[in-house]
């Protein structure tokens, strides 16, 4: 059933990627796939994107006139990035079975998929949204030309980095097949490659001791082995608001990294879908908590994660945050005064029914905030938890430092952990 596409043709935009490395030798094109029963909406959506380039990639179109077709294209084309999908073409709800072929029948879990329709009747929004694994869904008669581009890089982006994702995990499973045939002959070889992994993952982390808005961020891990499950990102969102997480996977190794990655992606493409679309999720703790569970839960994965978000607001002085069974609890101290924040919180991916709740917390002028994963309590293990509550307060003052810290708790990374152990400090001294 055809329903018409009216864009509202803008000034042409330039974009640039923000990944200027990204190299994966899969094509000289992004291919991007219309779905769609109207050859109208072809045409208008081809005319949009003439002459567009991302990552210095021109877009290659192919084109399908329904569900039936779209399927057998996706059989054959195995690296298309973007498929624009029509909900109502040979059926009421095509496009929806197309969804779910692909990501049930066709183990298709890499395309991205932008729903489109002209009637949102026939399937709302939030509905479609919950049930169904897309990228994003627009109305037809509200979609301009630069909210579709928006849609397609921001797409493009999340694209780019689940390919990532999949070439450091073929990557490693190549290296562990070569570890099983030829274990004795091969250790240093084997400790070299996973050194380099361990390279790989920690380029993602963000700049150590960076100022963003007056508030300096300080962060070290340490992996209990090569891979890290731990995980620390912070970030400015625009002139008020500043974001962070610390995130501890659970297990270690290479498969709870895999989990890392997966989380920093999954962040920067709300970050993304604030800066194009102004989709304020990143802005929300509690609703990004929800949003991360429910994803990590429907992929089955076979792991959770404990994370602390926060958001600071320049403007009002305040910390927002959600909590997902983060522990040891962050300690809040100023120069007078030094206390946990206390908070309760289900870890994310563990449970569908949990829900986040938001906090607000007003900050002292000068302030430190100190944010440690469970790792810690491992070197305190033989105290009750209260012991290791009250020995960590004494261990802590306004001027520790991350390096401090790893003295004063007897961090010695030479020698074996028996987990992975992060340390975070945000911290910021306006009065100097």
């Amino acid at each position: 059933m055809a329903d018409s596409l009216n864009f509202q043709l803008e000034e042409e935009l330039e974009f640039s990627s923000a990944d200027d490395e990204f190299d994966m030798n899969s094509s000289s094109v992004w291919k991007i796939l219309i779905a769609d029963d109207d050859e109208g909406v072809h045409s208008v959506t081809e005319l949009v994107f003439n002459s567009f380039s991302f990552d210095n990639r021109p877009i290659q179109f192919i084109n399908t006139y329904s569900g039936k077709e779209t399927l057998e294209v996706l059989q054959k084309e195995e690296d298309i990035a973007v498929i624009l999908l029509d909900v109502v073409m040979e059926t009421d709800d095509a496009g929806l079975r197309v969804v779910e072929q692909i990501r049930k029948e066709l183990k298709n879990n890499m395309v991205r998929i932008i729903l489109r329709t002209g009637q949102p009747g026939q399937a709302p929004e939030e509905q479609v949204l919950i049930d169904y694994d897309i990228n994003d869904y627009k109305n037809k008669s509200e979609l301009t030309s630069r909210k579709l581009k928006s849609s397609v890089i921001t797409s493009l982006r999340s694209y780019i980095s689940i390919l990532k994702i999949n070439e450091l995990n073929t990557t490693l499973e190549r290296k562990v097949a070569e570890r099983t045939a030829e274990l004795a002959a091969s250790l240093e070889i084997i400790e070299k490659d996973e050194e380099a992994g361990k390279k790989i993952q920690f380029k993602l982390l963000p700049e150590d001791n960076m100022e963003i808005g007056g508030i300096t961020f300080s962060r070290e891990i340490f992996p209990s082995l090569y891979l890290s499950g731990d995980f620390v990102d912070y970030f400015r969102i625009n002139e008020r608001f500043i974001g962070f997480y610390i995130a501890d996977v659970s297990g270690h190794g290479a498969s709870s990294a895999f989990i890392t990655v997966y989380l920093k992606s999954m962040i920067s493409g709300f970050i993304g879908s604030y800066n194009h679309n102004n989709v304020e999720l990143i802005l929300k703790p509690d609703e990004l908590l929800n949003v991360i569970n429910q994803t990590l839960i429907k992929e089955d994965l076979g792991k959770y994660l404990t994370i602390f978000y926060g958001l600071i607001d320049l403007e009002k002085n305040e910390l927002h945050y959600s909590t997902g069974g983060q522990f040891p609890f962050p300690v809040l101290l100023d120069r007078k005064s030094k206390d946990f924040i206390r908070f309760k919180g289900p870890p994310v991916g563990l449970l569908r029914i949990a829900r986040y709740k938001k906090e607000i917390l007003k900050l002292p002028r000068d302030f430190s905030l100190i944010f440690m994963s469970d790792g810690i309590l491992e070197l305190l293990k033989d105290k009750t938890l209260k012991e290791q509550e009250s020995q960590l307060l004494k261990i802590l003052t306004y001027e520790s430092t991350v390096t401090s810290l790893i003295e004063n708790i007897g961090i010695d990374s030479t020698r074996f952990l028996p987990d992975d152990i992060t340390i975070l400090n945000v911290r910021r001294t306006a009065s100097e």
